[in-house]
């Protein structure tokens, strides 16, 4: 029995982890609840706005679970604080990992934060489930920081960003007239919180971003939200990326999950994941040692993207020694589970974009492209494609310049 099991025979505090840790309001009045995980520790302070950053010793209750109880005259939401950590003569000053907010850029203190959304996608929600399976699957992968960006700012300024409402507005009528069903959001969190349960705030408030889910269910658009598990090895780490994406989930009405690395480590999550959450969509890549998972619903076919590249990239003197893996696919995909992926990672560091894969000169490059996608569309299996892949976009992709 993993340790996922044995979490789920002892209940849901170990999967549903942001239930119990992070901050939580208290049985009274403007009492608040904060509760942390950390191995180690010798002592543990709560430290913030509400005490001028001072230290207020936390208690050690089950296991390495700290938590101390705080009251205050007034409301807390959207206050800052930190842990700080004794361990030895060391001293930590670190954010809640558990936190549902938080600051991004130079400062990263987490911040008490509950909100109150009301959601309209009871319609979608219910039905959700027919649109797996057997479905057309179309699926705009993208970064929503680079996708679109306020006009006239560059990376110095602060408010480069757009909210999560305005890019909500402008994106479910794209994606919709371009004839895709879902998003994949590539991960939400800041890279030094990666597992982080607090979705960046340089979008806006976690209501902004339940509101930009709601309109693309609204506008019939799935939202599958990629999350990234590499160097996650751990049976602690597999508590963790459990409870992270039954958060995302259960709190954000995401409709799937996609993990592109750790492949055998995704198949544990997503057993668990598959227990509390079984219309959820959950995409992963396919294991290199032709491991399959019945928890995986959809697996991302890199070695079709690497073929079909290949053959893009060839001196047309050489592609007809290249059609006997071109068609291969073909013969192979009637029956599998599979999704036509071409990437993120197929489009920047060097790879060249996929007008650039294109032999011969600017007119012959967008003929091939289109040419491409024929054969892309018509192949059997579910497609994703990367943003600024369906215009023939000519920079690779940066993470910073939009499309």
């Amino acid at each position: 029995m993993n340790g996922v099991e044995e979490n789920i025979e002892r209940g849901t505090k170990k999967i549903k982890l942001y239930e119990h840790l992070g901050v939580h309001k208290g049985s009274e009045e403007n009492e608040y609840v904060f509760r942390t995980l950390k191995k180690d520790a010798e002592r543990v302070e709560l430290t913030g706005d509400f005490n001028m950053w001072g230290g207020t010793p936390m208690e050690k209750t089950e296991g390495d679970v700290w938590e101390v109880r705080v009251k205050s005259d007034i409301s807390l939401e959207e206050t800052c604080y930190k842990y700080r950590f004794y361990m030895g003569e060391d001293c930590h000053l670190e954010s809640d990992p558990y936190a549902r907010y938080a600051q991004w850029g130079e400062h990263d203190a987490s911040i008490v934060y509950f909100g109150e959304y009301d959601w309209g996608d009871g319609e979608w929600m219910s039905e959700r489930k027919k649109r797996r399976g057997e479905a057309p699957i179309n699926i705009y992968q993208l970064h929503l920081g680079s996708w679109r960006v306020r006009e006239g700012r560059s990376y110095n300024d602060g408010d480069i960003y757009l909210n999560y409402r305005d890019i909500a507005a402008e994106l479910v009528g794209y994606v919709s007239d371009m004839g895709y069903t879902h998003i994949c959001l590539l991960p939400l969190t800041e890279e030094k919180n990666i597992d982080s349960f607090a979705p960046t705030s340089r979008y806006g408030r976690p209501d902004d971003l339940k509101f930009f889910v709601d309109v693309m269910h609204r506008g019939e658009i799935g939202v599958i939200l990629q999350l990234s598990v590499a160097c996650m090895t751990e049976e602690d780490d597999l508590d963790t990326i459990v409870s992270n994406a039954i958060y995302w989930l259960d709190e954000f009405h995401m409709d799937g999950i996609c993990v592109e690395e750790n492949a055998l480590f995704a198949f544990e999550a997503f057993d668990a994941v598959k227990r509390e959450f079984p219309d959820a969509l959950t995409v992963c890549a396919e294991d290199r040692g032709k491991l399959r998972s019945p928890s995986v619903d959809l697996f991302l076919d890199r070695k079709w993207s690497d073929t079909v590249t290949d053959y893009a990239l060839s001196d047309p003197q050489y592609k007809k020694y290249k059609y006997g893996k071109l068609n291969r696919s073909l013969t192979e995909g009637f029956g599998k589970r599979n999704v036509l992926p071409i990437t993120f990672e197929d489009v920047s560091g060097g790879k060249r974009t996929l007008i650039n894969k294109m032999q011969g000169d600017y007119e012959e490059k967008f003929a091939r492209l289109r040419l491409f996608y024929s054969f892309m569309m018509t192949h059997p299996g579910k497609k994703l494609t990367f943003m600024g892949c369906e215009i023939g976009e000519c920079a690779e992709w940066n993470g910073r310049d939009p499309i």
